[in-house]
């Protein structure tokens, strides 16, 4: 190093760019750049629109009749019924909404997708309001435990009910069920 670079180590510049300016001089003395300051992108600025957590609370506390709607799956006409089980115990309709209440016809065959996005085990049954309240699902259709993912099942309607559905897990069924409103 030569004398004159020695001076720049010891005006207080930080190391690495006493290191750069001494690269940047050579031995030649003559400096052949300029400094340009880093420039700063300011962070973006929060959005006032709603939050999606937001919207959702909105719809926590109303409950909805749902209705099941025709497939497209192969064009067959068969009814479908989407239903979702949550982690804060509750079964939802496709719009979000608590059903407390599915609409269904005497004698028609409907096909039932059970969604948990919980992450830990519901299960979801057909039956009378006593025997989901009991747990006893062996003479029941539907789904046994199960913690993610869509299972589906049929059931035809062939009663006037009364029917209900719901998760028969110990402590779920309080809030997750519902009955079938059965029409001719």
């Amino acid at each position: 190093m030569n004398p004159s670079s020695l001076r720049v180590l010891r005006t207080g510049l930080p190391m690495g760019a006493a290191l750069l300016l001494i690269a940047a001089c050579g031995s030649s003395g003559a400096a052949n750049w300029t400094y340009a300051p880093p420039t700063t992108t300011p962070a973006p600025s929060a959005s006032a629109s709603p939050t999606a957590s937001a919207t959702a609370s909105a719809s926590e506390t109303a409950g909805s009749s749902a209705s099941p709607s025709a497939s497209a799956a192969g064009g067959s006409g068969d009814n479908v019924i989407d239903l979702t089980e949550t982690a804060d115990l509750r079964i939802v309709d496709a719009s979000g909404q608590q059903a407390t209440s599915i609409k269904v016809t005497k004698g028609q065959t409907y096909t039932f997708n059970i969604t948990n996005t919980a992450g830990f085990d519901h299960d979801f049954y057909i039956g009378a309001d006593a025997d989901l309240q009991a747990g006893t699902t062996a003479a029941l259709t539907g789904l046994p435990a199960f913690s993610s993912g869509t299972k589906t099942f049929t059931y035809t309607f062939d009663s006037d009910g009364p029917l209900n559905f719901g998760c028969t897990i110990p402590g779920h069924y309080t809030t997750m069920h519902g009955t079938f409103d059965i029409g001719s």
